[in-house]
């Protein structure tokens, strides 16, 4: 009996441990990768055509970058507001996400059409979620796909603004 009431004392401490260790790493993996975050970055480099910008855009505003794990995003729109801007132009538009340690990258593709031929627009954002340092090139094409226009923008997110 003494023997049983061991076994049982000592389950039920490995289940406690198992429990506080499941529960603890949760907690300590939602606080390092929260699945949503929006970063305001500060745009330090403006590029036309590979040379600096003529135009300064941002020079006196920042943007703002959505970045979500779970619904696989990072834009400088929100997944929601984007779908319903773009609804009409769904099946023009490959995009993908990808983390690779501390940078996330997400890539886009929009075609003139469905067949998905030629492209329109092509854009990379890429976050690094440790200096928070942010690149953000855009790629114009012709219909004859060739690129006629790119801009890039470069900088640092500051703080991270509060989720909505």
């Amino acid at each position: 009996m003494k023997a049983f009431r061991k076994k049982k004392g000592q389950l039920l401490l490995d289940i406690s441990l198992i429990f506080f260790t499941f529960v603890s790493t949760s907690i300590f993996a939602k606080n390092i990768f929260p699945e949503s975050r929006v970063f305001d970055c500060k745009v330090l480099d403006e590029l036309e055509n590979s040379l600096p910008a003529l135009k300064r855009n941002y020079e006196k505003k920042n943007i703002n970058l959505f970045l979500n794990y779970k619904l696989k995003w990072l834009n400088e729109i929100k997944k929601d507001e984007w779908l319903i801007a773009e609804k009409n132009n769904l099946n023009n538009i490959d995009i993908d996400f990808i983390v690779k340690g501390s940078k996330v990258f997400f890539f886009y593709k929009r075609f003139f059409s469905n067949k998905k031929k030629n492209l329109d627009l092509e854009y990379n954002i890429m976050i690094d979620t440790i200096d928070n340092s942010f690149s953000f090139p855009k790629y114009y094409y012709t219909r004859n796909n060739e690129l006629f226009f790119s801009s890039e923008l470069r900088g640092i997110c500051n703080i991270e603004k509060k989720k909505k």
